[in-house]
This record gives C-alpha cells, structure tokens and sequence, in this order.
C-alpha cells in the first residue's frame, strides 16, 4: 500500500462485500510497520501493511476477544503462542451480533491502539447511499465533511454516518484550523454502505483514508400503481 502525502485522495479500498455475508474485518491503520496479525491466539493476516483489510471472519461468538500484532516475521507460527519476540499491540475487542471493524491505529499520543466499530447494515431507501466515517489519526478533534456539509465533529476513535443519493461524493477530514488533513472523492452506489477510516498522522504525512464497501443494502422500490 502506497502512504500519500496529505492532504490524500488515494488509499485503499476492500471489495465489495454483500451485507448479508458481512463479518468482523480487521483494517491496519498504523503507517510504516507490516505486522502479523492474531485474533484470540490464532494467525489470521501475515505481512500485513498499513492500508490493508483481512476478513470477513464469519461466525465469530458475540462477546469478548483479543487481537494482537506482532512486527511481521517470515513463516509466521500459526499459534499466539508459539511466538517467541514481544507483541506491538494486544488489545481486547468487543464484537456484537452486527458486523464489526476492528481498527488498529495511532491514537491521538501516537501509541498503538485497536478500536471497534459497528458497520450499520440497515436498509437504506432507494437510490440512497450510506457512508460512515471514521476518525483513527494521530491527532486531535477533526470534522468529517461530506460535499461540503458537516457530518460530524468527531474526537478520535468516533464516527458519523450519512445517508446521501447514489453517486460521487467528496469527503473531506478538516482540523480545526480550516486545513485538509486528508480528503478522497469516492462513487457511492446504490445500495452500498462505504465505511471510510482516516489512518496516519497529518505531521509525517502518512494520512490516507481506507475504504470498507459493503452492497446490498437498498430496499425494492414500492409498487407503482398503473391503473
């Protein structure tokens, strides 16, 4: 995965992924390092780079689990614990009956962290679009924009979420001073939920945005009377 400059209309995106198969997906937010990645002591991705999405996992128990990452190694061991050198990050994860994005990343300090996010996967009308956008930098308070609008202004490790018509969209993750930490023009379709994370850090201009897509979303249009 290329790390752009920002202010950054390039990143990463998952394909698309139909609602109804959704699972927990792991997204690699932290710039620089390729890790190997365990999910409750068992291998799940190996020379993992920042920008990059393992999963879906399907059928994980709703409840409590742990995710750790090591420096990636060649011939990663399948087994936690048969790791002999010292984890970068092990962090506990709470998953739900709905999809879960579990995001590791910088957290305002610049310390690795992990953070959870539901995917909202409810139906959307006709013609319409959702998107959820993440704030996983390194930095502080940001507002995520949408064509312009305000969506939200978020703390790091929050989200806001909008619905809009099918088609481009420009997103925008502003600082507090007016300036563009970091921006992509995505095409929403209809029926789709993309989920956007800003990763990175505005001040080693490692900032990206990762997109999730998941589709089949949209609810068949009601009956038009003809006569």
């Amino acid at each position: 995965t290329t790390i752009s400059a920002a202010p950054s209309t390039t990143g990463s995106s998952s394909g698309p992924i139909a609602g109804a198969l959704a699972g927990l997906q792991i997204v690699h937010g932290i710039p620089g390092t390729a890790v190997d990645v365990y999910l409750d002591g068992t291998l799940v991705a190996t020379d993992f780079a920042a920008g990059e999405i393992a999963g879906p996992i399907k059928d994980l128990t709703a409840g409590n689990h742990e995710v750790s990452l090591f420096a990636a190694v060649k011939d990663a061991p399948t087994a936690l614990s048969d790791r002999t050198d010292k984890a970068l990050l092990a962090a506990p994860a709470v998953t739900g009956a709905e999809p879960v994005s579990l995001v590791a990343h910088l957290a305002e300090d610049a310390k690795p962290t992990v953070t959870a996010f539901r995917e909202q996967l409810s139906a959307l009308d006709p013609g319409q679009g959702r998107l959820l956008l993440r704030h996983v930098m390194a930095t502080g308070p940001l507002n995520a924009m949408v064509n312009g609008t305000l969506v939200g202004a978020l703390a790091p490790g929050e989200q806001a979420a909008i619905e809009i018509a099918a088609g481009s969209a420009k997103v925008e993750f502003v600082g507090a001073d007016g300036t563009v930490v970091t921006s992509a023009t995505i095409a929403v379709d209809d029926g789709e939920l993309a989920s956007l994370s800003a990763i990175g850090a505005p001040d080693d201009r490692s900032a990206e945005i990762v997109i999730q897509r998941f589709t089949g979303l949209s609810t068949a249009p009601a009956a038009v009377d003809t006569g």
